[in-house]
């Protein structure tokens, strides 16, 4: 209906089995966004996603984006003046991408999620150019 392909990952098999069912039209596979490098793309969107990787396994996710041929990336990106704290592979926590330890520039556009908990207001999904990600 968008008028393009789309194609979706995830490394949770289980995922991409439920989205083939529910979306039999979409190419879905099982890959590791942090090994991938995109060619072709116009967008990549990383929802919820890079929130669950160590410091280190997100600098190498931008980085091969940033390689990719990629126009842009959307992640999900929290606003407020967070501090930053590492965690290991699988935890969570908000991110602000544009303060150390990543400091992006300035998304190019944020749309507000308006997420129910207070505490996550300024949970978004912010929009950079590929090539500004590291």
């Amino acid at each position: 209906e968008l008028g393009c392909h789309y194609i979706g990952c995830d490394i949770v098999p289980e995922i991409i089995e439920g989205c083939r069912q529910n979306y039999p039209d979409v190419d879905f596979f099982v890959a590791d966004i942090s090994a991938i490098i995109f060619h072709k793309v116009d967008l990549v969107l990383t929802r919820d996603c890079l929130v669950h990787f160590p410091t280190t396994l997100i600098k190498k996710t931008l980085k091969n984006l940033s390689l990719s041929s990629c126009k842009y990336v959307m992640l999900t990106h929290f606003t407020g003046n967070r501090p930053y704290v590492d965690i290991p592979l699988g935890g969570w926590r908000p991110i602000n991408f544009t303060l150390p330890p990543f400091n992006l520039p300035p998304p190019l556009v944020s749309y507000n999620e308006e997420y129910n908990d207070k505490a996550y207001s300024d949970k978004t999904i912010s929009v950079w150019r590929g090539k500004d990600l590291v």
